[in-house]
Parts: C-alpha cells; structure tokens; sequence
C-alpha cells in the first residue's frame, strides 16, 4: 500500500485525460489554410454557414479554427500519409444533430491526392457520432506501418471518447483500420477498443479504478490471406481508500498481460464481443 495525500489522488484520476490533451498538443492538425479548399474538394455543393461551419445535405461540416488536435473534435482532421506522400488523408465529422450535450452523425473517412486536392476514395460510417454523457474527445488520423493485405499498408483512424462525471471518470478510444485498393476505400477492421479507463469514486479519495490498453503489431505476411493482427492487452485495477489520519491509500488489485491475436476471413478482421468499443 501506497500513502498519498488525497489532492495527489484527485490528480491521478484526471491523469489519462491531462496526457491525451498534451498528446494532442503535439500532434497538429494538417488541415492548415487549405482546409475549405479539402472540404469543397469533396463535397463541392457545401454551403458556408459560418466561419467554421459548412452544410452539407443537411449535415453540418466544422473546420477546426486551431492546429492542435482535440480542441475542437468534431472538426475535420487531415495528414499527410507518411508511407504515401503523394496522399493525404482526411476524418470528417458530418453532424446531423447537435446541441450543448449531444451530437449525432456520420464519419467520413477519405483519400486525396496532397498536391491537387483530387478525391481518391472514400468512405462513410452511418451513425457513428452518438455522443451524449459520453462524448467524442479527440479524433484523429493512425499512420502506422499496418501492411495486412496483399501487402498493402492500411491506415487507422482513431476517435477518443470521455465522460462528463467527476465522481465517474471514463475515457475510451477506438480504432478502425482502412485499406486503400486503386480508387476502392473499405475498412478492414472496425470497432476495436485500444484504451479505456474508468472509475467510480466518492469525489474524496475512496473509489476503485481500472485501465486497459491494447497495443497491435503485424504477424508474418500469408500468401491465402492477410496478416494476423497481433494484440497485447494489457489491464489493471485499484482500489483507494482514506485512512484515519486522512491519508488515501490506494493498493493495486489486478495486474494482467493476455496476447490474441485477430485473422482476416477475406473480407476484414472480426473482433470479438469482449474487444469490441460498441455492440
């Protein structure tokens, strides 16, 4: 057991929300000056509503006013795809609800060509903005070397979520993988949860919390099918509770590394119901 004063343990609980804003502070958004010209380059008819806002079929499209990621997470995010230079890569959020504490829609997920604008492909995911208590925190662009299909490197898109309880903390990430083929954009994996952390807490110190990260890595290449996504999950809980001198002792409880690994059945990688970031 682990004496902490009870304001170092208030701090703890906000820990996994202060390092996903910083991340974000690093990672820019590389939409930049030529964010209008992307958006109009995909859907020409948008009509500008507001500095950031533009209709869209009667959906709403926002462009971020800032670099950094996470400040406005509905906004449009671009990059440039570092293993396709010649490629830039866009997430748009299309609103077709929203309000002070909630927000419907639909991702858009697409290809262009960086030096043009030229549309390549895309791809759009009915109803995946749902966002209430819960709600969308950081959206943004996963350009690691995933080579899974016929040699091809897939790219992810990665959509954070966070809860609005104090006494309740929860933050969630997601991620869905793409494989670009010609003009063809198709998800190879959807719904797989790579972060969370949750807790439950009297807003003093006596609480219990729990986290869970899942990192992936790319098997041997299979001359019938994609490469085995490789997992390594890794999960934790704790329970804290105040002493009589007013100290708050939190103790580990669990501590567990599984690896499993997810196959290609010809179409995309199915991830099992205990993986999944929504049923």
């Amino acid at each position: 057991m682990r004496p902490r004063l009870l304001a170092l343990t208030v701090a703890a609980l906000t820990l996994f929300v202060a390092s996903n804003v910083a991340v974000a502070q690093e990672r820019s958004n590389e939409c930049g000056e030529r964010a209008e010209s992307i958006l109009r380059a995909l859907y020409p008819q948008a009509e500008k509503v507001s500095d950031t806002d533009f209709s869209i079929e009667g959906a709403t499209a926002r462009l971020s006013t800032d670099s950094y990621l996470g400040m406005s997470p509905y906004a449009m995010v671009c990059r440039q795809w570092p293993a396709q230079p010649e490629h830039l890569l866009v997430a748009l959020p299309l609103l077709t609800d929203e309000g002070d504490h909630y927000a419907t829609g639909d991702l858009v997920v697409a290809v262009l060509r960086h030096d043009t604008l030229s549309p390549v492909a895309q791809y759009r995911i009915d109803g995946l903005i749902d966002d209430d208590a819960i709600s969308l925190s950081m959206l943004d662009i996963d350009t690691a070397p995933y080579r899974l299909v016929e040699g091809r490197l897939a790219f992810g898109v990665r959509m954070s979520h966070r809860g609005a309880s104090r006494v309740n903390p929860f933050y969630q990430t997601g991620l869905v993988l793409f494989n670009l083929k010609d003009t063809t954009l198709r998800p190879l994996l959807l719904n797989l949860e790579v972060e969370r952390h949750t807790g439950e807490w009297d807003g003093i110190c006596n609480g219990t919390f729990s986290s869970l990260t899942r990192t992936l890595a790319v098997g041997k290449p299979n001359q019938h099918r994609g490469a085995d996504i490789l997992i390594t999950t890794k999960s934790n809980s704790s329970e804290a509770k105040a002493d009589e001198n007013g100290d708050c002792n939190e103790e580990e409880v669990e501590n567990t590394t599984s690896r499993s690994k997810l196959q290609y059945d010809g179409q995309r990688y199915s991830v099992p119901a205990g993986m999944r970031m929504w049923e």
